[in-house]
């Protein structure tokens, strides 16, 4: 379709004098990976699905929940109990017909990331949207090794304004919980730099839940560290002000992570901006 149909067809009828044709034609033959479908990797799959990318490898062992409805994408009331990698495929799909899906419907393990990759050779680019801060870390060491470009997401859980939702280097992020794990363990795996999507939004306290539902982790000694590296979800850190010192130096660990529908779409939108901004800066050097 995109041979002869790249002008006609609607799908590129807004996006053609915004990008041209050469870039559409080469996001036609672009291969993402997309690493979980929830509130943050639902709504990257759905932008870059309508930016034309034409080859889809989606992970996602979870099925739709009716706590999902607040936010993600594919949560419909028509939809729980469905697998959220079918939905995304059928999504895409029926966006553009043209666009090749292949699924893995299984929760990803830090021991198959390379038989999942596998699913799809030749990956383009790795969208990191998992929840499993030890999944996490394994994903982007072998996208690191593997020389493919990742982009990946901190934390979005306990915030409500997607105006402080921003694109930055891992080491320079600030405020959240996650990014200050995540460099932590990552720089003593030997990487600094990473592009991820966060917010500097102070994360908001828990409303009505008693301090007994939470676990305490202290970042400076590490105290529950091990805890938060196999359990604790992305979406769920919530960082809690020294009222010393005003700095992040804990975690809140939840069973339920708080999350509203106005913060991890935007943290979705972010990541697709970064893979097309990717592709667009290697054509540039290309050329």
């Amino acid at each position: 379709m995109m041979g002869q149909g790249l002008t006609s067809d609607p799908l590129f009828a807004r996006s053609l004098p915004l990008l041209g044709e050469s870039c559409l034609r080469r996001l036609s033959n672009v291969k993402v990976a997309i690493f979980g479908l929830g509130g943050v990797g639902s709504f990257a799959a759905e932008a870059l699905a309508r930016l034309g990318i034409g080859n889809f490898l989606l992970v996602d062992g979870d099925t739709i929940d009716p706590t999902n409805l607040n936010r993600q994408l594919y949560a419909l009331r028509s939809t729980v109990g469905k697998l959220k990698t079918e939905l995304a495929g059928q999504r895409i799909l029926d966006i553009n017909p043209a666009a090749k899906i292949s699924l893995y419907s299984a929760f990803v393990t830090d021991t198959d990331i390379e038989q999942v990759l596998s699913l799809q050779p030749d990956t383009d680019v790795i969208v990191d949207a998992i929840d499993s801060v030890k999944t996490k870390i394994a994903l982007i060491v072998k996208a690191t090794r593997r020389g493919t470009p990742i982009f990946s997401s901190m934390g979005a859980g306990f915030k409500i304004d997607p105006t402080r939702v921003q694109c930055q280097d891992l080491a320079k992020t600030h405020t959240d919980p996650l990014a200050r794990i995540m460099r932590r363990e990552l720089k003593a795996l030997g990487i600094v730099h990473l592009p991820v999507v966060f917010s500097d939004e102070p994360a908001r306290a828990p409303v009505g839940k008693d301090s007994a539902g939470y676990t305490d982790i202290n970042i400076k000694t590490d105290s529950g560290a091990e805890d938060y590296r196999k359990d604790l979800s992305a979406e769920g850190g919530q960082a809690r002000l020294d009222s010393k010192e005003n700095k992040a130096d804990a975690v809140v660990k939840s069973a339920t992570p708080a999350s509203c529908s106005l913060v991890p779409p935007a943290f979705g939108l972010a990541l697709a901006s970064l893979v097309l901004k990717h592709i667009l800066d290697s054509d540039a050097k290309q050329n």
